[in-house]
């Protein structure tokens, strides 16, 4: 991948330049553009669609292996936070590092479950070590590394 390439990626993954192609979407389901458009500016505006992503393809990039982390956090007794304000602050780091893509609250015995694409078992243990361990709290961790995809996906079929 060249430096062109790699900026227009970059540029194209904030999710400001993809844009929805109103005159083919009208075309398409029998409206008009000017209906089409402001239908989709109205559920930008209530948060019903919250952007416009392009998925780029990990292995190409030599990030090809997906790691799933799961955590458990000791809660510190006597916190003056919430336990909901105490899980919102790791949820926030681990949201703000690269390698992240999704961050979960789930039910069960585990605190956080942490979605992450590496290039190598190698990348893998540094982040643990640099980016997880450090933290202190962590009393349990299990990573699981994927060996194939066979679906990935954002899309959500609306009723």
């Amino acid at each position: 991948m060249d430096s062109l390439e790699r900026n227009i990626c970059i540029i194209l993954q904030r999710g400001d330049m993809c844009v929805p192609r109103v005159s083919e979407i009208a075309k398409n389901i029998g409206a008009s553009p000017a209906t089409v458009h402001r239908k989709i500016k109205d559920m930008e505006k209530n948060g019903l669609i919250r952007g416009y992503y392009t998925h780029l393809n990990g292995e190409k990039l030599g990030k090809g292996m997906i790691v799933i982390m799961r955590l458990q956090i000791s809660y510190p007794q006597g916190q003056k936070m919430t336990y909901d304000e105490f899980i919102r602050e790791y949820m926030d780091y681990f949201s703000r590092l690269k390698d992240v893509q999704e961050v979960y609250v789930p039910t069960g015995t585990w605190d956080l479950i942490i979605k992450l694409k590496m290039r190598n078992v190698r990348e893998q243990y540094k982040f643990m070590s640099e980016k997880v361990m450090p933290l202190g709290n962590i009393t349990r961790m299990e990573s699981i590394m994927t060996m194939k995809t066979g679906k990935e996906s954002t899309y959500i079929e609306p009723e």
